[in-house]
């Protein structure tokens, strides 16, 4: 990329990571005592620390792994928020549906391979073709579940709370959303 590009993308992701640490202040202000509240700090902490990173990286400080082992810390963070908002949902005693707990299986499994194979080039420097493309298809993966899990939780909640969630759904949505463009 060209200089003016560089430049353009390290500012647009410290931006965001301060845009995400304010959330957080917000979020630990005001949610501490909710249980959702740790989910949703936790979140949007390893959002900030994402758009740090990516940061440093556009500078050329950083290898890009640890900026793709943020991504998939982030976006595990994430699916276990809107797991645990459809867990709310349900009523007491009661297990996930099938998909949902194949989902969170399959998201789990994702995230952590996905976070080792982030760091393994720094142990073995070459890696095949094969390997990048898995990584790729991991994190395509990651966000149409994420997108699953916004139609989902915005799917359980009755129409007269809907307003209450909207925005966490819109803005999830279109995180997923680019994330599966980009």
């Amino acid at each position: 990329m060209t200089g003016t590009l560089l430049l353009l993308a390290a500012i647009g992701y410290g931006v965001a990571a301060l845009a995400y640490l304010g959330l957080s202040g917000l979020v630990v202000a005001s949610w501490r005592q909710r249980p959702q509240g740790r989910l949703l700090v936790l979140a949007t902490g390893l959002s900030a620390a994402w758009g740090a990173l990516s940061a440093l990286t556009a500078w050329g400080l950083l290898p890009p792994r640890l900026e793709l082992a943020a991504e998939v810390a982030r976006n595990g963070a994430w699916l276990a928020l809107l797991l645990y908002i459809l867990r709310l949902r349900l009523p007491p005693r009661a297990t996930l549906p099938a998909p949902l707990r194949v989902i969170r299986a399959l998201a789990g499994v994702l995230v952590i391979g996905l976070l080792l194979a982030s760091v393994t080039p720094f142990f073995a420097p070459t890696q095949p073709v094969l390997t990048q493309r898995a990584g790729n298809l991991g994190l395509v993966l990651l966000t149409v579940m994420g997108l699953v899990l916004v139609e989902q939780v915005y799917r359980s909640t009755r129409p007269e709370d809907r307003w209450a969630i909207k925005f966490l759904c819109l803005g999830l949505g279109g995180l997923f959303v680019y994330d599966f463009y980009l």
